[in-house]
């Protein structure tokens, strides 16, 4: 028998269900990045660099200054595809370069508000399985760097020595 704690809706922890899918944040280096994109916020992010690795200042509207494109709030994953093919237009235009760096980096947010708590508990579950080779196909650059630390690096899960699963006592 299941517990019942594990029937209740994410909404337990007092955040209000909401309606879509997920939220997305892109992390862009490079020179001439749009400040503004209809259908996305455009922020600063202190973990990007200008170029040559150069620090930028907040609020500074430099030609190398990095920005960071986040959706609008939750969007459904089928409205997906053609937001980020309207970003990447944008990212094509005129003087635009997007320079790949180990610091730019793509989050995905899944909205779970809407679903229980034994579903959470599951995609965490299955996430922890899946990450090591999710941050394989990463690349060099990304796997093992402090900007794309893993959550089995973090801290934040419990461990146990690899010793004890499956063996019988």
């Amino acid at each position: 028998m299941k517990h019942p704690a594990l029937a209740a809706k994410m909404t337990f922890l007092g955040v209000a269900a909401k309606t879509g899918d997920l939220g997305v944040e892109l992390e862009i280096e490079g020179d001439h990045l749009p400040k503004t994109v209809d259908g996305w916020d455009v922020h600063t992010e202190g973990s990007l660099r200008g170029r040559d690795g150069r620090s930028v200042s907040p609020g500074e509207n430099e030609v190398d200054t990095p920005r960071e494109y986040v959706t609008h709030g939750v969007i459904s994953i089928n409205d997906l595809p053609s937001d980020l093919n309207h970003l990447c237009a944008y990212l094509k235009r005129g003087k635009t370069t997007v320079r790949l760096t180990p610091r730019a980096s793509t989050h995905i947010h899944v909205n779970m508000t809407n679903d229980t708590f034994q579903t959470y508990l599951n995609f965490i579950c299955l996430f922890t399985m899946a990450e090591p080779i999710l941050l394989r196909l990463c690349g060099p650059q990304r796997n093992g760097n402090l900007f794309c630390l893993p959550s089995y690096e973090s801290g934040d899960l419990p461990s146990a020595p690899p010793a004890h699963f499956g063996r019988r006592r």
